[in-house]
């Protein structure tokens, strides 16, 4: 199973853009794991409702957690943890209508300490660090091993290898 990991998915870009992107996992036939996270610099993003209309309507959606916001969880202490990604779970709730699974933390650092809070949490984290580079690099050597590929929408030299990433995906089943 592959996992197609949107990370930092934080609402800073346009409803048309995050769109795009997800017609085009529709048209390859794979699912989009938005790695959500719904504060920005100590701030409350803005929700376009356009936007999560579509998220809650159109198929190929995974939505997990990346946080309450793109914190150090892996140097806070379980009480601080279990508040932010309890409020990230409200959030979750509230716009998409269901509680996450999975928690692909910031920076795929981790602590015992975010493992506690997870497990208080009923979440399963998962942190496996393979960047669209890498993940092209080993799936053109037949060397890629991992389960998960991760992409940055915002960031311009990984959404023009976006393409290349969806055509190797398409051999391997991906992840609902």
């Amino acid at each position: 199973m592959l996992i197609l990991r949107h990370d930092d998915y934080d609402f800073r870009m346009e409803p048309e853009f995050y769109i795009e992107v997800h017609k085009q996992f529709i048209e390859a036939g794979l699912t989009e794991t938005a790695v959500v996270q719904f504060a920005q610099h100590g701030r409350l993003s803005n929700f376009p409702k356009e936007l999560i209309d579509y998220m809650n309507t159109a198929p190929n959606w995974d939505i997990q957690l990346h946080g309450w916001a793109h914190d150090h969880y892996h140097e806070m202490e379980v009480d601080f943890i279990i508040r932010d990604i309890s409020a990230a779970i409200h959030w979750s709730e509230k716009l998409f209508g269901k509680k996450p699974t999975i928690w692909y933390p910031p920076w795929n650092a981790i602590s015992t300490n975010m493992e506690r809070a997870a497990l208080l949490l009923g979440l399963k984290i998962d942190n496996e660090s393979n960047n669209i580079q890498k993940f092209i690099r080993e799936m053109e050597t037949g060397t890629f091993k991992g389960h998960s590929v991760y992409f940055h929408g915002w960031k311009n030299e990984e959404m023009l290898l976006f393409p290349k990433m969806l055509e190797l995906a398409k051999g391997i089943k991906n992840e609902t």
